[in-house]
C-alpha cells in the first residue's frame, strides 16, 4: 500500500506493508479484485454488503440517470489523483436550467474499468446516504456512457480549507491564497471563535448522520468540506468510502487491503489504518479530531515539522498534533477525546454533535455577556465565487 501524506502534489511517499495475519481470503470479482477483504479466524469483523454494486446498479443508477446532451460543459473547478469537476449548465428537461458541478474520472483514466467502477460506487454510495443539510447533494448522474460522470450540487464559496488559510493570512498580514489585494480586502470579516466552532458542529452533524447510514468516509479533511452561500459546512467527496455492515458485539471495523497504488492522505489517517489496514466510523473520528485541529489552526498541516515518513511512525505510536496557539481549551479537550489510540475508547459522532453544540452555546453565552456583535452569515447577495473546490481520490 502506498500513503501520499498529503495531496497529489507531495513529492513524498511512505509505503507500508499490511501486518502478516492480514490475509485475503475472499476476492470480490464485482470490484475487480481492486480490494480484498480481510478476515481475522475466520469471522469479519464488517462487509461490503453482499453484492453491493450488482444488486443495486440497475435499480438505482437508471433513476436518476442524466443525458449528457442536457449538459453544457465550462471551465474546470477542481481535481484530484484520479478525478476532476467542471462547472456545467443542466437544462431540465421541463426546461429549467441551474449550474451544477460534474465529477468523471480524470482523461487518462477513463480507459481503467477500475476508474469508472470508482465512479459508479461513488453514485452509490450518495444514493444510499440521501440528503442531508450537510452533506454535498447528489442531483444525478450519467453511466450509460464513458465517461460516468457525478451531477452535484454547485457551492460557490468552495471549500473550508481555503477560507481557513485566507482568514490566517489576513490575520498574519501575509498575501491570501487566491492573490487578493489584501488591503483592499480588508472589509471583509475575520472569523470570530463562534464562526470556527459553527464549521465543527456542522461537520459533526453531516458525519453523525453518513455514520448512521453505516458509511466509512475515510477522505474527512477541510478539503473536503465546501461551504454553501450561506457559509453552512458540507461534507463531499465521497470516492474512497466505503458501506459497511455493523456489528452489536464490537466496534465495527471495514478490514481491506488495496493491491493498487492509490494515495491516501496519511496525515489525516489513525494509527490502525496505518498499521492494519483497518477502517471504521472510529478511523473516522480520528481524522474528525484532525479537522477540529485544522480549523482550530486555521488551515495549518498536520505535523508540518514531520515528513511523510515520521508521521506514519509517529502516528502508529499515538502520536497527535500539539494544541494550536489560542485554541479553545475546550475544543481541545473534544480532539484528544478523539485521538485515543484504541478505537473503542473514542467518541461517536453523536457524541461530538452534543459537545460541540454545548461548546457553542456557552461561546455565544460568552460574547453577549461581553457585549460582542455576532456575525451574521451572508446573504445571498453578498455572496462571491471564490476559488473552486478541490476533489481528492
Amino acid at each position: 500500500m502506498v500513503f501520499f501524506p498529503d495531496s497529489a502534489e507531495a513529492n513524498e511517499i511512505v509505503r507500508v506493508i499490511p501486518p502478516a495475519f492480514a490475509v485475503p481470503v475472499r476476492p470480490h470479482d464485482h470490484l475487480r479484485h481492486t480490494e480484498l477483504f480481510t478476515y481475522t479466524e475466520g469471522i469479519p469483523y464488517s462487509d461490503i454488503k453482499e453484492n453491493f454494486l450488482e444488486k443495486r446498479l440497475t435499480e438505482t443508477l437508471t433513476q436518476g440517470e442524466i443525458q449528457k446532451q442536457q449538459l453544457s460543459f465550462h471551465e474546470k473547478i477542481g481535481e484530484g489523483n484520479f478525478a476532476e469537476v467542471h462547472l456545467a449548465l443542466l437544462r431540465r428537461k421541463n426546461g429549467d436550467s441551474r449550474e451544477v458541478a460534474v465529477k468523471s474520472a480524470k482523461h487518462y483514466f477513463r480507459s481503467n474499468a477500475t476508474s469508472e467502477e470508482d465512479i459508479k460506487r461513488e453514485i452509490l454510495i450518495m444514493r444510499a446516504i440521501g440528503p442531508h443539510k450537510n452533506i454535498v447533494r447528489i442531483l444525478g448522474w450519467s453511466t450509460q456512457f464513458e465517461p460516468h460522470m457525478i451531477i452535484l450540487e454547485l457551492m460557490n464559496r468552495g471549500t473550508l480549507i481555503y477560507h481557513l488559510r485566507r482568514c490566517r493570512a489576513k490575520r498574519e498580514g501575509k498575501a491570501t491564497p487566491d492573490g487578493f489585494d489584501l488591503a483592499a480586502d480588508r472589509a471583509k470579516s475575520d472569523f470570530t471563535e463562534q464562526d470556527l466552532i459553527g464549521f465543527a458542529l456542522d461537520c459533526a452533524q453531516g458525519m453523525e448522520y453518513v455514520a448512521s447510514k453505516q458509511i466509512v468516509h475515510r477522505d474527512l479533511a477541510a478539503r473536503n468540506i465546501l461551504l454553501d452561500d450561506r457559509g453552512v459546512c458540507k461534507i463531499s467527496d465521497f470516492g474512497l468510502a466505503r458501506h459497511m455492515k455493523e456489528r452489536s458485539d464490537m466496534y465495527s471495523l471495514f478490514h481491506y487491503q488495496v493491491n493498487t497504488v492509490r494515495p491516501l492522505p496519511v496525515r489525516w489517517l489513525a494509527p490502525e489504518s496505518i498499521s492494519l489496514c483497518q477502517y471504521s466510523t472510529k478511523s473516522d473520528i480520528w481524522s474528525f479530531g484532525i479537522l477540529l485541529w485544522e480549523i482550530a489552526s486555521l488551515g495549518s498541516t498536520p505535523y508540518s515539522e514531520l515528513d511523510g515518513r515520521e508521521v506514519t511512525m509517529a502516528i502508529k505510536t499515538g502520536c497527535h498534533p500539539k494544541e494550536p496557539p489560542s485554541c479553545n481549551r475546550t475544543l481541545f479537550r473534544i480532539m484528544l477525546n478523539c485521538w485515543k489510540v484504541q478505537p473503542p475508547n473514542r467518541m461517536s459522532f453523536s457524541d461530538l454533535v452534543v459537545q460541540l453544540g454545548n461548546l457553542q452555546a456557552d461561546v455565544r453565552g460568552s460574547c453577549a455577556a461581553k457585549g460582542t456583535e455576532l456575525e451574521k452569515p451572508p446573504s445571498a447577495e453578498q455572496t462571491y465565487r471564490v476559488l473552486p473546490f478541490a476533489v481528492h481520490e
